[in-house]
């Protein structure tokens, strides 16, 4: 009886060991905190402006560069969702936005779009429009470089 218990007492103290030892090789599982939502909110001031148009296979038929935006393109947008984007410094359309840290969609009365975020930093933002459909080519990427004013 004595040699059972002690057998007893051995194998729970030897599941107590393994246990614990499974314990400590376990890593700690440290979440992810999401990157806080950047400061959009000011006037951002078109640099660049990029279109490349594909056609139906994906071939490139046109490209235009504009890599010295004149002053008087910009968009504003305010701390209260709304946006007024000028082209030769007059007001040109206003409307609301949403925004995440890689995407940004504009609703205006004329239309909502969506525009992919490559760049945002408090000094510049990148903004990706790319209009081809999935499994077919044809479309345009208009790609727009902007500078915090």
């Amino acid at each position: 009886m004595r040699t059972r218990l002690l057998s007893y007492v051995f194998l729970l103290l030897s599941a107590g060991a393994t246990v614990s030892c499974l314990d400590k090789d376990k890593e700690e599982v440290t979440p992810v905190k999401p990157e806080p939502l950047k400061d959009l909110v000011g006037r951002w001031d078109v640099r660049t402006m990029q279109t490349t148009t594909y056609d139906a296979s994906g071939v490139v038929t046109s490209k235009s560069d504009v890599l010295n935006v004149p002053d008087g393109y910009y968009t504003i947008f305010k701390a209260d969702k709304t946006f007024e984007r000028y082209q030769d410094s007059k007001l040109a359309l206003t409307g609301t936005y949403s925004y995440t840290n890689t995407t940004l969609t504009n609703t205006s009365s004329q239309n909502q779009a969506t525009q992919q975020i490559t760049t945002f930093t408090d000094t510049n933002l990148v903004l990706v429009n790319d209009s081809r459909r999935e499994g077919r080519g044809t479309g345009t990427v208009e790609v727009l470089t902007l500078r915090k004013h």
